[in-house]
């Protein structure tokens, strides 16, 4: 009897753990792994985004992620929430519903990157507002390259680095101007100039990243209270603007 009574706690007390994010997966096309592992990102990035809100914490059953199995299914629920249908994305967020939507469907290998990707954005959009184009996909692109074991850690994404340093190189790039783009001057210079945006905004995330993450969230905080991204680094990065510049630049110069 005392066996079965354990064995019953230790099933409702899964039961628990696996609730504790609102993860709608109708079709059940999460296995057990991808479920662990996708529940360890998601307390990663729910502590990270905590911090830059000490006051009034998101609570983890706020985190609302939707899955679907089926391609067309996908289409029609992003048809219906966007008005409007992105046939190479795989993943988006909804500001309808303020949830993170993702597919899983003809996309086998990249499906958790995705959730992770998505995840980064429903935090930003829900919680911070309108936060600049280059901070809200550098910070998807770094939380979408982690991977899960012991600990959640990130992998760098060394294509993008590589697509920085030609950046560099060439002398095409102007980072002042850059984080002043619109989403419409991000979205049209990355699909024209093989992912100029994502590779630089998410660049500029790591380097502050792999410095000091408070940094980053004293820059979101700035940002939140009014700030342009100029101003937010200038107050939140030791020697100002300039330095964080001329920093930077040497980073990528030894990547």
């Amino acid at each position: 009897m005392r066996k079965i009574y354990i064995a019953f706690l230790l099933l409702l007390i899964a039961d628990i753990a696996c609730a504790q994010y609102a993860i709608k997966d109708n079709d059940k096309v999460l296995d057990k792994k991808e479920q662990k592992v996708l529940e360890q990102v998601i307390s990663h990035q729910l502590e990270f985004y905590n911090k830059v809100l000490p006051d009034s914490a998101i609570n983890s059953t706020d985190v609302r992620l939707v899955i679907f199995s089926k391609y067309g299914d996908y289409l029609m629920y992003q048809k219906e929430q966007t008005n409007t249908t992105h046939h190479r994305s795989m993943g988006f967020y909804s500001r309808k519903n303020k949830e993170a939507v993702v597919c899983k469907d003809r996309h086998e290998n990249g499906f958790l990157s995705t959730c992770y990707h998505e995840l980064s954005h429903f935090f930003v959009n829900t919680y911070f507002g309108s936060v600049p184009i280059w901070l809200n996909e550098g910070l998807a692109v770094y939380f979408g390259n982690t991977k899960a074991g012991k600990t959640v850690k990130h992998q760098p994404h060394n294509t993008f680095f590589m697509r920085v340093k030609t950046m560099v190189d060439t002398q095409d790039i102007n980072i002042e101007e850059f984080l002043d783009w619109s989403h419409k001057q991000f979205s049209k210079k990355s699909f024209t100039h093989e992912n100029y945006g994502y590779a630089l905004g998410y660049s500029i995330v790591q380097f502050l990243m792999q410095k000091d993450p408070q940094i980053v969230i004293n820059i979101i905080r700035e940002i939140k209270d009014g700030k342009n991204s100029r101003e937010a680094i200038e107050v939140s990065y030791g020697g100002g603007f300039s330095r964080f510049e001329s920093d930077f630049f040497e980073y990528i110069s030894k990547v």
